[in-house]
């Protein structure tokens, strides 16, 4: 549990240090290649009827073209951290959150397939991360957890901030 609250202040401290809009540009190709390979979007299915009523037809023609076709919701980030386990933030996947509609989750990686969350190995809401696996699917790459860090040591920003 230690190396997972690591990789999430590692991965807080990657947000604030390093989010300039170019910044991809500098990274070499095999780094961003390998970033693809290790991070994944997590997604719930989309409502297929709406629930509410409204008094007038909304401009749904306002939303990006992805939002308005995608059959999922992207909710955050998850990271691939060994051959079988993900990590991402508890909030993302709120274990004490009973909701009736968004019961089912899943990661979506860079090529669109989309794997069901199956067990949750280690969680801590006050830490806010989460451990788990997928349903059919192994890594072959992953991020290594790393215990110490430099001072002005150089980090890059990763995530998929709503499936962007």
């Amino acid at each position: 549990m230690k190396k997972a609250t690591l990789c999430i202040l590692s991965i807080a401290t990657l947000l604030m240090t390093f989010n300039t809009p170019d910044a991809s540009a500098s990274l070499p190709a095999e780094i961003k290649e390998f970033v693809k390979d290790t991070c994944f979007e997590v997604v719930v299915n989309k409502p297929r009827h709406d629930t509410l009523t409204y008094e007038k037809e909304l401009p749904w023609h306002l939303l990006p073209y992805n939002v308005r076709t995608d059959k999922f919701y992207s909710i955050g980030t998850a990271f691939a951290i060994s051959e079988s386990d993900l990590l991402t933030a508890f909030h993302v996947i709120d274990l004490k959150n009973n909701s009736r509609v968004f019961t089912d989750f899943y990661i979506r990686d860079a090529k669109g397939n989309i794997y069901e969350v199956d067990t949750v190995r280690a969680f801590d809401s006050h830490r806010d991360f989460i451990k788990f696996t997928v349903k059919g699917r192994k890594f072959k790459k992953f991020l290594k957890l790393q215990s110490n860090y430099e001072i002005n040591e150089s980090v890059h920003a990763i995530g998929n901030a709503y499936g962007e």
